[in-house]
């Protein structure tokens, strides 16, 4: 069977390398583990940037496949990506701003743009470490970052012929040489950039990932499981613990994965926050209105008090008991009891009416008569 790299070429026409040269012993690649009818040998094809030794398929083979070398080259046409629009003419295959440095740097606006000696086209498109590879039944197709829907949608059906899919994240390390093969089926091994992910069969935790972030959560809290409180208060807590306690045990690298394939309803966010905004309105409304409650019942109870401040704590009239207090009925003061207690304690008072008793007022002391 071809490898995946094999695959990919023929898909983009068997393009032939310049470096490569047919191989009469028909060798293992190095790189991909496929038959090589044409190649290059290992130590013209490989430089001291390339830090993928560990992941070679085949260590002690001397050839790399013509399929590897295509799909590793910065310059090969990525099938579906045509180049985009040269940035020294926007396009117009003339010179619209002319750089500091570059081949415009001696152009004026308005002469041929050199960059793409007037195609109007990029010199070079995308290269393969930018896209996400996924091939079965129905053909090859890549993807962006962007474009991730079209991955959740390969990997959540069922495959009837062979199939692979080498899912790119970083856009700096060579994925498609490396992805393994799987038969036909649904679940299978997936290379996520370094990382080889077991996909299950049910890829249902996507869709539930995608409802979470849509609903409030955020990514780094379903990677940590730790949750802030505003999104306890939007999931609810039996929401999000049974989103712990039937998906939190599969943390690992298809869970990475399927957070990393979860994107949340950007139309349905944008209407729950806009209720959001109007709950959080209708809610200041409510308190303003509490708030000039309390006012009014004192003004009321003030009025009420003929004027008296409701917070004044009234005398006691001094020999109350504590039945007659809580009845509200304070006993009368006898007027002359009163007045006694006054005029006991008057500077000019003379005391006569204690003098009969000696044994009152100031005792004198020992010796005195």
């Amino acid at each position: 069977m071809n490898s995946p790299s094999q695959i990919v070429h023929a898909v983009a026409g068997c393009q032939m390398m310049p470096t490569c040269c047919a191989v009469d012993s028909g060798p293992l690649c190095y790189v991909c583990g496929g038959a090589v009818s044409r190649g290059v040998p290992v130590r013209e094809w490989m430089t001291d940037s390339y830090v993928d030794q560990t992941r070679v398929a085949v260590p002690l083979s001397q050839f790399v496949c013509e399929s590897c070398v295509f799909v590793m080259s910065r310059i090969s046409p990525v099938p579906g990506r045509p180049p985009g629009k040269c940035n020294g003419c926007d396009g117009t295959g003339k010179v619209t701003s002319v750089a500091k440095k570059g081949k415009t740097r001696t152009c004026q606006i308005g002469d041929p743009c050199p960059k793409c000696e007037g195609s109007g086209n990029a010199e070079f498109g995308g290269n393969f470490r930018n896209y996400t590879a996924m091939f079965d039944e129905l053909g090859y197709v890549n993807a962006s970052k962007g474009e991730k829907q079209l991955i959740r949608d390969f990997l959540s059906r069922e495959h009837s012929s062979a199939w692979f899919c080498g899912v790119a994240d970083s856009g700096q390390k060579h994925v498609l040489p490396y992805t393994p093969i799987n038969p036909p089926g649904r679940a299978g091994n997936v290379l996520f950039d370094e990382a080889l992910v077991c996909v299950p069969d049910d890829t249902s935790l996507i869709d539930t990932m995608c409802d979470l972030l849509t609903d409030g959560a955020t990514k780094e809290e379903l990677e940590r499981g730790d949750y802030r409180p505003a999104t306890w208060q939007r999931l609810g807590a039996d929401r999000i613990r049974a989103f712990e306690r039937e998906r939190g045990r599969c943390r690992g690298n298809w869970f990475t994965l399927a957070l990393w394939l979860a994107q949340r309803d950007e139309s349905a966010v944008s209407d729950r926050l806009e209720s959001e905004k109007q709950q959080a309105e209708e809610k200041k409304q409510r308190e303003r209105k509490q708030a000039t409650k309390p006012r009014a019942a004192n003004g009321n109870r003030a009025r009420r008090n003929n004027g008296d401040d409701p917070g004044r704590v009234h005398e006691v009239t001094q020999g109350a008991s504590a039945a007659q207090l809580l009845d509200g009925a304070a006993p009368k003061q006898d007027a002359q009891r009163s007045t006694a207690k006054r005029d006991s304690g008057r500077m000019d008072h003379d005391g006569s009416a204690k003098a009969a008793d000696g044994r009152t007022g100031q005792l004198g002391l020992f010796g005195d008569q």
